[in-house]
């Protein structure tokens, strides 16, 4: 997450040239990819049976919360924030922006009561992630991204 002197902030935030961090966000479990080591396998699906390839080169930043269970053994648990794609990779851009779109009308969606009912029921895990406490459940259809809230 940028930091910005109030100066800085206000004059960026005056001539619209604010410009978000990341492309995306997602959550879950990785592990290293054998098979690549510029890249990184992400999981989206408990218990770790799915992983898509993630090259470093789109990767701005990595939060580690702490390490989760996936069946007997145990995956680091991250924030990863994607960087923007470049402007020439037109499928890029396009699938950041709808993914971006998708996620946003589903947050917009879930209820904090659905989000405290999964949590309560032991099937989300708990983090911080820069101070910040939230709730991550992985998908209820076994398929998608984990869906992390804030805790307020």
């Amino acid at each position: 997450m940028p930091s910005y002197d109030p100066r800085q902030f206000l004059d960026l935030l005056s001539n619209d040239s604010l410009a978000e961090p990341a492309a995306v966000t997602v959550y879950g479990p990785v592990k290293a990819d054998p098979d690549d080591a510029q890249s990184l396998l992400l999981a989206f699906s408990r218990p770790c049976d799915r992983w898509v390839r993630v090259p470093l080169s789109l990767i701005a930043s990595v939060n580690y919360a702490r390490n989760v269970t996936c069946g007997d053994h145990e995956h680091p648990f991250v924030r990863l924030s994607l960087r923007h794609p470049e402007p020439e990779n037109a499928e890029a851009l396009a699938f950041a922006q709808l993914y971006g779109q998708a996620r946003s009308a589903r947050l917009g969606a879930t209820s904090t009561a659905t989000s405290q009912d999964r949590l309560n029921a032991g099937d989300c895990e708990t983090f911080t992630f820069d101070d910040v406490p939230y709730a991550c459940c992985p998908p209820a259809s076994g398929q998608g991204s984990w869906d992390c809230s804030i805790l307020l």
